[in-house]
């Protein structure tokens, strides 16, 4: 497999997305120190974890194609692909599906709290942890997975239009964070319902258009959390730049300039 200009821009995109879910982690893990009993960063928690791992096998099966294709042809892949394939594709297949069953959590959560609002318990914090860590890969069926980020985007425009009838702002925020999750979970998805109903037409392309295809179709499940928290998320963005001093740079460099 020649290298191509898609996958260095590939490779790079997802190594630098890669490294933000690392720091993310580290923030929220160091926030979760200091602060008991604040639900939304257990699903934060839950995401970056996910979304490390999803990456990182990434890396290792797109890299780990063309390195041991270029060192020993295509034997070399074999042999890579028979060394531990099947556990980076296991990896990657997990990373993937559990952020579509995250955002169904989440929605269900919120309808849960416009539905109850004095029944908290029910989505504790220990709770959350629970259930998120009781989502298995057997609960997947291939054949019907569009129709869970479809539904919750759905559901999350039901309750945003149903809480502006009732002229209240709780946790809109964290509602519109779903919808957009659950949206952009709908753009991998998509692809894969083109190449299942239209096989011949996918099939017809060039592999450079099949390449570039799965590249961006990856991309948009490696960059879900760097859209939802740091492009979306205004609160999540500007804790992110807080703690790792962006602001606090820029302040001096103003104090030095009106300094001098």
């Amino acid at each position: 497999m020649p290298l191509r200009l898609s996958h260095i821009a590939f490779s790079t995109l997802v190594l630098f997305l890669l490294c933000y879910d690392v720091s993310l982690l580290y923030l929220v893990a160091k926030k979760r120190s200091k602060k008991k009993d604040d639900t939304p960063t257990v699903y934060i928690l839950c995401m970056t974890i996910c979304g490390i791992l999803n990456k990182a096998s990434h890396l290792l099966l797109i890299d780990g194609y063309v390195i041991s294709s270029g060192i020993n042809g295509e034997d070399g892949y074999e042999e890579y692909r028979q060394f531990f394939g099947k556990q980076l594709s296991l990896i990657s297949t997990w990373g993937y599906l559990t952020p579509i069953y995250f955002n169904w959590l989440m929605t269900i959560h919120r309808v849960f709290v416009v539905a109850f609002p004095t029944r908290s318990s029910v989505f504790g914090e220990f709770q959350i942890l629970g259930y998120c860590i009781a989502i298995k890969l057997t609960w997947f069926q291939n054949k019907y997975t569009i129709y869970f980020p479809v539904s919750a985007m759905i559901v999350n425009f039901l309750l945003i239009f149903y809480m502006k009838l009732k002229m209240t702002t709780t946790s809109n925020s964290l509602i519109r964070t779903v919808t957009v999750t659950a949206v952009y979970l709908s753009i991998y998805e998509i692809g894969s319902l083109y190449i299942r109903l239209l096989p011949g037409s996918f099939d017809a392309q060039s592999s450079d258009f099949k390449d570039d295809f799965y590249f961006v179709r990856i991309l948009t499940i490696c960059s879900l959390n760097f859209f939802v928290y740091f492009v979306i998320s205004k609160a999540s963005r500007q804790a992110f730049l807080d703690f790792y001093g962006f602001f606090k740079k820029k302040q001096m460099n103003v104090v030095t300039v009106t300094m001098q």
